[in-house]
């Protein structure tokens, strides 16, 4: 084995669903494992994930917050890389009415896995601008849910749990590689693009917004 790498990402943006709302979103990838062989590499890790966001819809007010942890493993090849993870989550969601007399709260643990494919050939010839495109798909599934409401101060004995499952997609293209000196950091900013669908809101949901990413020497590809 061969090289520690890390990688951090920040982001933000906008989603329309049945409403809108803004989000915000750090994430960051730690691999100790690194197989090299020939033209290709195997990195072994772990990532996390935390985000949080808000928005309105359908007359009510929400703010939700979710952390994700788990292992990861990921292929480079040649101007190539895929990764797939296996993710724990743990999602807080709050709304309230318009008027105030509504409020509910909910906590959600949730399977979360995920595919990444990414093509960097670009940056592999030693091209700056544009050096990387992604793909990623992911998806939530709920195995607990505990939900609490409140109507004009009357606690709700049994509340219906709001339903977290959700799939998303999101395309990332990256726009041009700043490297300190020493080339020890990579620095890349981006734009981003998205769909999806919430079962919850049973609505599809668009997304946009600009990210960052901050990666270790070890980036490179072969």
């Amino acid at each position: 084995s061969s090289g520690f790498f890390y990688a951090l990402y920040a982001g933000g943006g906008h989603y329309w669903n049945e409403g809108r709302g803004n989000y915000f979103l750090i994430s960051g990838e730690v691999a100790p494992f690194t197989f090299v062989a020939s033209y290709s590499r195997l990195r072994i890790g772990g990532f996390f994930s935390a985000s949080l966001g808000s928005g309105e819809s359908n007359g009510y007010k929400y703010d939700w917050d979710k952390v994700t942890v788990g292992p990861y493993s990921q292929y480079l090849g040649k101007h190539f890389e895929v990764k797939l993870g296996a993710g724990h989550s743990w999602l807080r969601n709050k709304a309230m009415d318009e008027d105030g007399l509504y409020k509910s709260g909910q906590i959600s643990r949730l399977i979360s896995p995920y595919l990444y494919t990414g093509f960097s050939k670009r940056r592999d010839m030693g091209k700056k601008s544009f050096p990387k495109t992604e793909f990623s798909i992911w998806g939530d599934w709920p195995y607990s849910e505990k939900k609490g409401e409140i109507y004009n101060g009357v606690a709700s004995k049994n509340p219906e749990p709001y339903d977290s499952t959700a799939i998303q997609s999101k395309l990332a293209l990256w726009l041009y590689d700043w490297r300190s000196k020493g080339n020890e950091l990579l620095l890349t900013p981006g734009i981003t693009a998205g769909l999806g669908y919430e079962w919850g809101e049973n609505s599809g949901v668009v997304s946009g917004g600009l990210a960052l990413a901050v990666a270790s020497k070890k980036y490179e590809y072969v």
